[in-house]
């Protein structure tokens, strides 16, 4: 067998993964963001588990993610759990399955972000306990065996229920099992990756998510990959064009099933002139996995939960009445006969499906019909055998094989296949997607970045992203124009240092400054100057004075400049002793004073954004005061000046922006104007 070539970032991680095998440790958690090679550690796990001499299972969280690994694999629900159920008050359980593989078998789990203890039932059914990881625990019976388990998954996407209940979690692991848990992150996006305008995008998303700091979004976008349509009004039009251009691989990403309906309704009436009913040429989106009614066939097609196909030929077929105990009317079922072809590998198949859900409003439909659909393929059953078979749970029993394979308790559960929600989209890779950003949940949170995040993750040639928001600290930002008064605007920390920095505990030997606020600003100066080839040259310190002496270079220039400080040593004034010639204290107090303090990363943010709106209209930031939660900006500009407070809130937004005083109302207006506000 020939050995895989890995990208050199990877080489170590496969390294580690042998050691894992062959340690005692039950659980390896490896996490890594779209870019950074999961998928081609899956096949290096694979090859390390053989040349181990280790049995393996490759699982995913559903078959139609299994389809897409590079090396067999299947559902975990089909591994673990029993194609038998039982009824408890009217609801289908599927228990665990008795687990018949090696004792020392490895269990390589893709995905793992999907897999989770979140509660998972339905009025109909149930899988295990519900909860998918710890019933997957359970059946591996990791702590009385030698079994391994390796979970690879995203940390930044979409997860089943809560991130701290997925299988990615090492805190839930560690409570789940009595045993020693390692973990890898894949830091480096592989070569190849790194021009990928998705992998850009979630890089920056992924980022936010990390810090969790939700303040900042911006797609970046080109016109061949990632196209950001802005124009509002010219939205639809594109769209349609876009769509049209390959309707069989064009999908409509969106947040609920409200807009899939309505796309769906939207693109067959609009863009291909249909009615309601199902017509041949259709795409549809099949919901779980049909049995196909050609008898004839001597093997049988699986075709895949979550699979797309293109409707061939749609006959009607005779409707199925079933009563019921304690129901005045028997059930009626309606069934079409539809013949399609899979997209995924243009295979014909013939299957019933079930008219009620494909046109219902929600993907669903009501406890009644599934068990009129169970009891009616019962009594089938009974009629053919003309006995009942007392075999509960077992796999092999007549009525179970029957069960399985009746075309009506198995009827495709149909919609039309132009839009999905990204729910459904996860984990699948599609050639082109439309997806309208606004999900009408507020986009400056957790749950709105990783929807972002996974959306870039599912596309393979283009995205075409409608409404996409710019987030930026201003994003929740107001102006306020009530609180301010015609006034004089001085600034009174016209030198930006830091009075407390830990430099200034040190002792300065040039000078005998004593006060560690005054060390920092003579360390500050001579920083400041050494640019400028400008040397500090005498000092002399008096009562809330500072007097300091300043010469150029080759001595040829010099000046005595007296800086008077305040009680918080905040110079706020610079006076010219005297200077050889004038010009050059000019350029002394320029350079000292052309310096802002910026104060902390988001405050810093806030400067930049604060100074690009401001600078188009030729509006200078002289100087910024900073206070718990909120500062004081001192703009001038031609027109006169203004001082400016912003507020902002423990989550990194601007809240609110109102000038305090200013020299004339022109100034307020003009600055309102530059902040867009």
């Amino acid at each position: 067998m020939a050995k895989l070539e890995l990208p050199e970032s990877l080489e170590s991680v496969v390294a580690r993964v042998e050691e894992f095998l062959g340690s005692s440790k039950k659980i390896l958690i490896v996490t890594g963001m779209i870019g950074t090679g999961l998928h081609l550690l899956q096949k290096a796990m694979v090859d390390t588990s053989i040349s181990l001499s280790r049995n393996y299972s490759v699982l995913a969280p559903n078959s139609k993610i299994a389809s897409l690994y590079p090396v067999e694999s299947k559902s975990i629900y089909s591994h673990i759990f029993t194609k038998n159920y039982k009824v408890e008050k009217e609801q289908l359980i599927y228990g665990l399955n008795k687990n018949q593989d090696t004792e020392q078998q490895v269990y390589i789990v893709g995905d793992a972000h999907l897999i989770s203890d979140s509660q998972f039932e339905t009025d109909v059914f149930r899988y295990g306990s519900g909860k998918l990881l710890t019933d997957f625990l359970e059946y591996t019976e990791i702590e009385k065996t030698q079994r391994q388990v390796i979970f690879l998954g995203d940390p930044f996407q979409l997860t089943r229920g809560k991130t701290d209940e997925s299988a990615l979690c090492y805190e839930r692991l560690q409570a789940a099992i009595d045993g020693e848990i390692d973990r890898i992150n894949l830091e480096f996006i592989l070569p190849d990756q790194q021009q990928n305008l998705f992998v850009k995008n979630c890089q920056k998303i992924a980022q936010s998510i990390h810090f969790s700091r939700f303040n900042q979004l911006r797609a970046i976008a080109d016109d061949s990959n990632c196209i950001q349509i802005v124009d509002r009004d010219r939205q639809q039009e594109i769209s349609k064009a876009v769509f049209l251009e390959d309707s069989r691989f064009t999908k409509f990403i969106v947040f609920t099933n409200e807009l899939v309906n309505r796309i769906n309704h939207q693109v067959r009436q609009e863009f291909f002139g249909r009615g309601k009913e199902i017509v041949a040429g259709d795409i549809v989106h099949i919901h779980n996995s049909p049995v196909e009614v050609d008898e004839q066939k001597l093997e049988q097609t699986y075709i895949s939960n979550n699979s797309f196909a293109e409707v061939i030929e749609v006959n009607p077929n005779t409707p199925l009445i079933q009563p019921l105990k304690g129901r005045e009317q028997p059930i009626q079922i309606n069934f079409l006969r539809i013949r399609v072809r899979l997209l995924e590998n243009g295979k014909e198949v013939e299957f019933l499906c079930l008219s009620d859900y494909l046109y219902a409003e929600k993907p669903e439909f009501d406890k009644d019909t599934l068990v009129a659909l169970r009891v009616s393929a019962t009594t089938r059953f009974k009629q053919q055998q003309k006995q009942v078979i007392e075999s509960e749970e077992s796999d092999n029993s007549s009525e179970a094989k029957f069960l399985r394979n009746d075309p009506y308790l198995n009827a495709a559960r149909l919609r039309f296949g132009y839009a999905l929600t990204l729910h459904r989209a996860q984990g699948q890779k599609f050639k082109t997607a439309i997806a309208n950003m606004e999900t009408g949940q507020g986009p400056t949170n957790a749950t709105y970045f990783r929807w972002v995040y996974t959306l870039f993750s599912v596309v393979q040639n283009r995205l075409f992203i409608l409404n996409f928001p710019s987030i930026t600290p201003f994003f929740k930002a107001t102006w306020n124009g009530s609180q301010g008064k015609l006034d004089s605007v001085v600034f009174k920390d016209i030198i930006a240092f830091d009075p407390e920095s830990e430099a200034g505990d040190a002792n300065i030997s040039a000078f005998p400054i004593h006060e560690k606020p005054l060390k920092n600003l003579y360390l500050h100066l001579v920083e400041i100057l050494i640019v400028h080839r400008i040397q500090v040259i005498s000092y002399k310190h008096n009562s809330y004075q500072e007097v300091y002496g300043f010469s150029s270079e080759d001595d040829t220039e010099m000046c005595s400049l007296r800086l008077h400080y305040n009680g918080k040593f905040q110079v706020t004034r610079i006076e010219i002793v005297k200077s050889e010639p004038m010009e050059f204290a000019t350029v002394v107090v320029d350079a000292i004073t052309s310096k802002l303090r910026l104060g902390n990363e988001f405050q810093q943010t806030v400067h930049d954004l604060i100074k690009a709106k401001l600078d188009p209209h030729k509006i200078v930031i002289q100087g910024i005061e900073h206070h718990d939660y909120h500062e004081i900006y001192y703009l001038k500009s031609d027109m006169g000046a203004l001082k400016m407070q912003v507020f902002y809130d423990g989550d990194g937004f601007v809240t609110q922006v109102f000038p305090i005083g200013y020299t004339n109302v022109q100034v307020v207006e003009l600055v309102h104007l530059a902040l867009e506000l």
